[in-house]
């Protein structure tokens, strides 16, 4: 034959443990299984791909193995220098054997392991040479169960301490409510063989990515686990390396405050969303109603009040006609205080009235007085729109000081301008709402008036809707106001 593979501890990509091999056997399954002197129990693979190495904190007895039997088509018996282990090969877990258990000593010696014809088992030691058969062997039960022995738990609200220790069932469960601020779990090993060498692990599924190495160390203890389920996962080995049968499962529940619970969650949800829609139908009504009052007001000023002016205005004219040359001016300037006052309260039902909210609204509006006010006064005028929501309803109070202040400065070039055309320009031009007026009068031709408490008034109504208001005179008279966009 020819050698196939040759493997040391330098040996790439492959490599041993350790160069010095004591024992050498090889499974039904093809694989070369090698016991070294300090380096464990190696697995060199029939495929040649891998080498598995299992030392004695895998559960080996020791790491010099000095002898190797295969028995049947899943155990390995190994002799080492501190006891003799069976290696399960399905599973890869080892039952370990000591003096304790029967044996003539824990030291077994180099070359010292032979099988006879008839099944039975023989390896040397420093006290003589131990038989038996395997099968026999195998039967007993040597993987002592774990059960959980005690459970602590501590209220802090109350201030109080539970202590449970019996009662457990298969898998365990505890609850534990969101005012226990920690919980201690106790377990045991029924083997009373050195029991300070056993070993366990935990594992707390939902908070641990892997087992934890708890040493001897029968309990755990947890502080204020996060609201939720989960599964402490326990196994354990004892003095000689038997591990338990079944692991030791505990189902836990921790509770959460009430307040954090789905049914609250769902509860509050609901309930702010009731009292949204009520506050936006609460809103609603209190808008309409106020919407109800300001048509009601403004068709009470316009039928009562405006007919009673109207009327004032008509009565001086014709007491006028009648009157004598003395009294004559006086009726007259009743009459145009009259239609003035009248004019003046038309202008506020407008304003008021909730019918007339929209941008078209103001248009038209603006529209109307230029052409009552200029024309009569031998002035043309172009009215400008630029893009503009026409239906969106504007507040009241940007409503009535943009009109105002349109009044005003259409009033100022029908008094002191020397123009006869003006150029009136509405619209948003990006995020900006701009408003201009603008006459063709001559440069610095406007009297001094101009300057007095209407352009005043005016600058202070371009304030109260966070606007900005200039006047130029330099070519005529031209009033400018920017706001945001409508």
């Amino acid at each position: 034959g020819a050698i196939e593979a040759h493997y040391t501890t330098s040996s790439r990509p492959l490599r041993l443990w350790n160069d010095h091999i004591l024992a050498i056997a090889e499974d039904q399954a093809g694989n070369i299984w090698a016991g070294t002197f300090g380096g464990g129990l190696h697995c060199i693979r029939r495929e040649g791909d891998r080498i598995d190495v299992f030392q004695k904190k895998d559960g080996l007895c020791d790491d010099n193995v000095v002898g190797i039997l295969p028995y049947d088509d899943h155990y390995l018996w190994i002799s080492t220098y501190e006891g003799l282990s069976c290696f399960d090969l399905q599973t890869q877990q080892f039952q370990n054997y000591f003096a304790e258990d029967g044996l003539t000593h824990d030291e077994f010696n180099y070359t010292a392991y032979f099988r006879s014809c008839q099944g039975a088992y023989y390896f040397g030691g420093l006290n003589g040479v131990n038989a038996f058969r395997p099968e026999q062997m195998l039967g007993q039960e040597l993987n002592p169960p774990l059960c959980l022995a005690r459970l602590l738990k501590y209220d802090q609200r109350r201030d109080s301490l539970s202590i449970r220790s019996s009662g457990f069932s298969q898998p365990a469960k505890v609850q534990l409510g969101p005012h226990d601020s920690y919980f201690q779990l106790e377990w045991m090993l029924p083997n009373f063989l050195k029991p300070s060498n056993n070993q366990y692990y935990t594992w707390l599924e939902g908070i641990e990515e892997d087992w934890t190495f708890q040493g001897a160390t029968p309990f755990i203890r947890y502080n204020r686990l996060p609201a939720g389920h989960y599964t402490l996962r326990i196994k354990g080995a004892d003095s000689r390396g038997n591990w338990s049968e079944r692991e030791l499962a505990v189902l836990i529940e921790v509770k959460p405050f009430f307040y954090r619970t789905r049914w609250f969650l769902l509860l509050a949800g609901a309930s702010t969303g009731l009292l949204i829609f009520a506050l936006f139908q609460y809103r609603l009504q209190e808008l309409l109603r106020m919407e109800r009052m300001r048509v009601r007001i403004s068709s009470d000023l316009h039928d009562d009040v405006g007919s009673l002016l109207s009327g004032l205005a008509m009565q001086a004219e014709m007491m006028e006609l009648e009157a004598s040359p003395r009294d004559k001016q006086k009726l007259r300037d009743l009459s145009d205080l009259a239609r003035q006052i009248l004019a003046q309260m038309r202008d506020l039902v407008w304003s008021i009235d909730a019918r007339r909210d929209r941008a078209l609204d103001l248009t038209e509006r603006m529209r109307e007085f230029a052409e009552e006010v200029l024309l009569p006064g031998d002035f043309t005028f172009e009215f400008q729109v630029g893009e503009l929501p026409g239906q969106k309803k504007l507040p009241v109070e940007v409503r009535q000081h943009l009109y105002l202040i349109f009044k005003e400065a259409i009033n100022n070039i029908v008094k002191h301008s020397n123009g006869n055309h003006v150029v009136i320009g509405i619209g948003n031009e990006g995020p900006y709402f701009e408003l201009s007026i603008a006459d063709n009068g001559r440069s610095g031709s406007n009297p001094r008036q101009t300057t007095g408490l209407g352009l005043a008034n005016m600058r202070m109504r371009a304030g109260k809707i966070g606007a900005t208001l200039e006047i130029d005179r330099d070519t005529g008279f031209e009033v400018r106001l920017r706001r945001k966009a409508l």
